[in-house]
């Protein structure tokens, strides 16, 4: 696309401050064209200041022209030109304009489309050490020119586009004001209180999503006590605004939306974030430590098309050039400004044409030298290696599908990968053969809506106990500090990287075990390990967003694997029920797990035991009204204990089907014969398909 531009030079000398430099990028200039800036003046006329004739496709032009400071006191909350215009001008018409605009509300304005996503989907403006700023140029001292990054305000920053702050927090007990903002520990930039009020006026004032990672801590943290203390002076002065970190970053911005919490606060010291519910981790930096541009564009590259998904945590590509020791004795890179100066208007073009269906957050030195949201497109995936991203009417399968309305919303969001304004991109297989991946094959009445069409299989057959019977089945491993794993409740395989349990099982807490790893493959947990058992490390957690602890209402959870399930005889996925078939009272089940069951001591081996679906009324006489009923069933034996998270399997013909996992049950000191209370998976398959 062609692109014209507006940029403030961040670069300063005794006679220029705040140049504005004109920017194209795969322009056909013709005989007659031009491009001219323009200024408005108090009565609203656009004046003509300065014209230059491109004779390249791309490129950029000084003009001279010094821009007029706006303070952050100055700007709205609505979105505005400021001041100056670059025209693309033709003979007989206006052919391109841009102007220097605010992006106050840019999320608000994009939610029908942003809100369905995830944060590492979305391409956020960034900014590096955003409290070390210097508004009018004034700083000037060789620490100040090795420390200042920004030439706005975090009010200013954030209206402009911003919307991820990296702020380094130092430690004064001497000062009246104990908390700062540093760059390393010999530069002190504005107190902590500073930044926290324009974030809290930011908020007030739009509906915006903002990430505010605290790190660094170059100076007077010398116990973990200065960190508790300064997360509790954190948390209250945002009591209102920050959104606890019950959910992991793989929460939607539709959900964060809901919760009327916009504000999330990461930070770089995991014994807090483990230990301080409200603190999330830190957005991984991506830094390249580099000193030329060639250089920074080799790192961003590498790190653009590299494999990413295996994490849910956002990442930040750190888009800027760094010193060392012998170019700050030689001045071979002079200071921060020239430096950002030399990569920004690179890194404005390659994020905007090479890299824009693959970045997560872009954090630069300064924030008005790029078009900052105009830049970014929305929704950036990037898809497989034998898929192309393309528009929904040039791919055949998918617009053949839409057309019967035979694809389901889900799926079809599942393969989106950007949009250009308004319209959607879809990653495309364009062998019209590949229709068969929207949809799975049908076994007797029931369907599967499973991202695996050949699932829910045994290859044991007969009614007996052995190995490999129900092959579906993973033991959740919990481990000690001195290393030893603990499996005390279960879940069931969905793909090769996601196992199905119970969020009580997922987010059970202890102060000597912590999760770590699911088994599969299992059958007799008395040999360590079994032949065909496979070990795997946990890579997070997606947690039901609206689970609530103490009624166990939305009880389920699912587990990210690090490296993928190797299916075998005694490791297969799951089938999930459609929406539309119907769990009847009386219906027989099966229950797999190990544990204890009421009337037998613990066994070391893989059971399984016939239960019968009762009705939530018969089931409800056993229990507090206040708990989740959602599916409940009764048999010969009761488990008590180990059971958790286990699955409920439904047999037809020759597949299984998931009906629910364990929630709760008996406590193994009954001598009733109570029921067991499961989650109804198939409440939640739209959730399973959306999120796996």
């Amino acid at each position: 696309q062609s692109r014209i531009g507006i940029l403030i030079s961040p670069t300063i000398s005794r006679s220029k401050i705040r140049e504005i430099e004109i920017y194209w990028n795969n322009v056909n200039i013709m005989p007659g064209d031009k491009l001219s800036l323009f200024e408005q003046d108090s009565t609203g006329v656009h004046r003509e200041i300065y014209t230059v004739t491109p004779n390249s496709r791309s490129g950029f032009q000084k003009t001279g022209v010094l821009a007029e400071y706006v303070p952050s006191s100055n700007l709205s909350f609505v979105e505005k030109c400021i001041k100056y215009e670059v025209a693309w001008l033709t003979d007989k018409k206006v052919k391109k304009m841009e102007c220097l605009k605010t992006q106050p509300n840019w999320m608000k304005e994009r939610k029908n489309i942003l809100g369905p996503l995830k944060i590492k989907q979305i391409f956020l403006p960034g900014t590096h050490d955003s409290a070390i700023y210097d508004e009018n140029g004034k700083r000037r001292s060789i620490i100040s020119d090795l420390a200042i990054t920004q030439d706005l305000d975090i009010l200013g920053q954030l209206i402009h586009g911003v919307r991820y702050l990296d702020i380094r927090v130092g430690h004064y007990p001497d000062t009246k004001e104990i908390w700062w903002t540093n760059h390393g520990p010999f530069y002190r930039s504005v107190s902590l209180k500073t930044v926290i009020d324009q974030v809290k006026k930011f908020l007030d004032n739009t509906e915006e999503i903002v990430i505010m990672d605290i790190r660094e801590f170059p100076i007077g943290f010398d116990k973990i006590s200065d960190h508790h203390k300064l997360v509790s002076y954190l948390e209250n002065e945002f009591r209102n605004y920050f959104l606890p970190n019950n959910y992991g970053w793989n929460i939607t911005l539709n959900e964060i939306w809901s919760f009327g919490k916009r504000l999330i606060i990461g930070y770089e010291n995991m014994e807090i974030v483990n230990s301080r519910t409200n603190m999330w981790p830190c957005v991984l930096h991506q830094w390249g430590d580099v000193k030329s541009t060639e250089q920074l564009y080799q790192h961003l590259y590498k790190i653009e098309t590299s494999n990413r998904n295996g994490t849910m945590i956002p990442r930040s590509a750190m888009a800027e050039l760094t010193s060392d020791l012998k170019n700050i004795l030689f001045n071979r890179l002079r200071n921060l400004r020239e430096m950002a100066h030399k990569v920004n208007l690179n890194v404005t073009n390659w994020y905007s044409t090479i890299w824009q269906y693959t970045a997560n957050i872009v954090a630069t030195h300064q924030t008005q030298d790029k078009q900052t949201i105009e830049t970014y497109p929305i929704n950036l995936i990037n898809c497989p290696n034998n898929k192309k991203c393309t528009f929904v009417e040039h791919c055949p399968v998918i617009s053949n599908l839409m057309s019967y309305n035979l694809l389901p919303i889900h799926r079809f969001r599942q393969a989106i990968c950007g949009y250009e304004s308004i319209r959607p991109k879809v990653c495309c297989n364009m062998d019209s053969n590949m229709m068969n991946s929207f949809f799975t094959e049908k076994d007797a009445s029931f369907t599967r809506p499973n991202l695996i069409s050949d699932c829910g299989k045994s290859f044991v057959h007969g009614d007996i106990n052995s190995i490999g019977m129900y092959p579906f089945v993973a033991r959740i491993g919990f481990k000690s500090n001195t290393g030893e794993i603990k499996y005390p409740c279960n879940g069931v395989i969905l793909n090769q990287y996601m196992i199905l349990t119970t969020a009580s099982c997922a987010l059970a807490k202890s102060s000597n075990y912590q999760l770590n790893s699911v088994l599969v493959g299992e059958f007799n947990i008395d040999t360590d390990p079994d032949c065909t058992s496979q070990k795997i490390d946990i890579s997070y957690i997606i947690k039901h967003p609206h689970y609530q602890a103490d009624t166990f209402t939305n009880n389920i959870a699912m587990l990210r694997l690090k490296k993928s399930i190797q299916y075998t005889v005694t490791a297969q996925p799951i089938c999930l029920l459609s929406q539309n078939e119907h769990i009847n009272t009386g219906m027989n089940s099966i229950l797999v797990g190990w544990g204890k069951l009421e009337r037998q001591r613990e066994s070391d081996k893989q059971q399984f035991l016939k239960m019968r679906i009762i009705s939530t009324e018969e089931c409800m006489k056993y229990y507090n009204q206040g708990l989740a009923t959602e599916l409940c069933t009764i048999g010969n034996d009761v488990p008590c204990s180990g059971y958790n998270g286990s699955p409920l399997l439904f047999k037809q013909g020759n597949t299984y089907f998931l009906l629910g996992i364990l929630s709760y049950g008996s406590n193994c000191d009954m001598n009733h014969n109570f029921p067991s209370v499961f989650v109804n998976v198939q409440k939640y398959t739209t959730w399973i398909l959306e999120n796996c």
